[in-house]
């Protein structure tokens, strides 16, 4: 008995570290298995309680910047559970859970749609002040033929006014600052499951209003190509990056870049609108071909342990040192905030168009009962060259220039217009 005892006690001796290892480790996402659950088609109002209180409880638990916050978590408890209990269908539980969880004012907290379940139609929507207009529409789609043009103004969605519906949608938008959000609910109002119809009636100021009956089988992106190159007049060189997270992506624009640094064209037009990040190794990366020499473009935090890591450019072969302008607007996030940043602190671009998002934080995925995902803020963090936290403190732009229902009707990107204007000043 007492060997026993001993070779027990020396196989714990042995096995502690690993054990102590594995208590400490910090919670990870679930395995991908888990993340492809189906939501169901009905839920009882105790399936709806208890989803609601398992993200409540885990953003309770796991948040860490609610010092950055005046949200009072415990009254979203109050308020949206009995909403939750009574919701009518999945899709208004959905809106009920996305409601909650933007009142956290972080654009990293947020419940996630399943891939391929929203999408939009033909037509894509802009806030143009205190309305919404039609950007643009889809050659030959459904919209088209039913006679939506880009400048028109939204009058209904649904039955609701184009006012009541975009305070819907900004309310169960996810954004980490207030005008952020706004824009994003005006963007989202067309927005719904994938196949489903919308009637929108819209019309320009003054004419007759168009009713239209469309159905919600366009991607939700605004744009399908996440890479674009062209040059214009005059030689200026126009590339466009709508995301800091798809290698196959950026590897192209880094040697459309590099094309750039070898010619030396008059002027460069980068062009971030809609970029909705990726990670911060890819900025440094791409960003390596905007400095010749090794450069600091912020930090990388981890706020459980404070270890802090500089983000930094590797010193270029070649680089492009000529006249640089980013055009940015309010759905550049997260890596395209620190890109858009790092180049407005080093005085290496000028920046046009409207103030980015202001995310600096990752999210996290974390899985709810029935199927259900969310997205929660991580440890990690991004600064900027200072050290300051990036969330809720954007790049502020040189030349605010928004696009309105004039400038979509005449067919103008006034701010494109205005960077070109700028790089052919004397």
């Amino acid at each position: 008995m007492k060997v026993w005892l001993a070779a027990a006690g020396l196989l714990l001796f042995l096995a502690l570290p690993f054990i102590l290892a594995v208590a400490d480790r910090p919670s990870q996402p679930a395995p991908p298995a888990e993340v492809t659950a189906t939501i169901p088609d009905v839920l009882s109002a105790e399936q709806r309680e208890a989803i609601f209180l398992d993200m409540w409880s885990q953003v309770d638990r796991n948040y860490l910047y609610w010092g950055r916050r005046t949200v009072d978590w415990s009254a979203v408890k109050e308020k949206y559970l009995p909403l939750a209990r009574n919701a009518e269908s999945v899709g208004a539980f959905r809106t009920v859970l996305k409601q909650a969880l933007a009142e956290v004012e972080d654009g990293h907290v947020a419940l996630i749609d399943p891939e391929g379940s929203v999408g939009r139609p033909h037509v894509w929507v802009e806030p143009d002040g205190d309305q919404l207009a039609i950007a643009w529409v889809d050659a030959g789609s459904d919209a088209a033929k039913a006679g939506l043009k880009a400048g028109m103004l939204l009058q209904t969605i649904d039955g609701l006014g184009a006012a009541e519906a975009w305070a819907r949608e900004e309310a169960a938008a996810s954004a980490t600052m207030a005008p952020t959000r706004k824009w994003l609910g005006g963007r989202n109002v067309l927005r719904g499951p994938f196949g489903s119809s919308t009637m929108v009636v819209a019309s320009f100021p003054g004419q007759a209003p168009v009713t239209a009956t469309l159905v919600r089988d366009a991607q939700v992106d605004a744009y399908s190509s996440l890479f674009e190159k062209k040059v214009l007049p005059g030689g200026i060189v126009y590339i466009a990056l709508r995301s800091f997270g798809h290698p196959e992506v950026l590897q192209p624009a880094k040697t459309a870049l590099l094309d750039v640094a070898r010619r030396e064209p008059p002027g460069l037009i980068m062009d971030v609108r809609y970029n909705r990040g990726g990670n911060s190794e890819s900025v440094t990366d791409f960003s390596q071909v905007l400095f010749p020499k090794s450069t600091i473009l912020g930090f990388r935090q981890d706020n459980r342990t404070g270890q802090k890591v500089a983000l930094t450019t590797t010193a270029a072969t070649l680089a492009y040192e000529g006249p640089l302008v980013v055009l940015t607007n309010q759905s550049c996030g997260s890596a395209c905030d620190l890109f858009v940043l790092s180049l407005q602190q080093k005085e290496r671009a000028v920046l046009v168009g409207e103030t980015p998002c202001g995310a600096g934080i990752r999210g996290e995925l974390h899985i709810l009962p029935n199927g259900f995902q969310m997205s929660l803020s991580s440890p990690s963090e991004m600064l900027d060259r200072q050290g300051q936290p990036i969330e809720q403190n954007p790049a502020q732009v040189d030349y605010r220039v928004a696009p309105t229902a004039a400038d979509w009707a005449a067919g103008r990107d006034p701010v494109l217009e205005k960077a070109v204007e700028l790089l052919q000043a004397p």
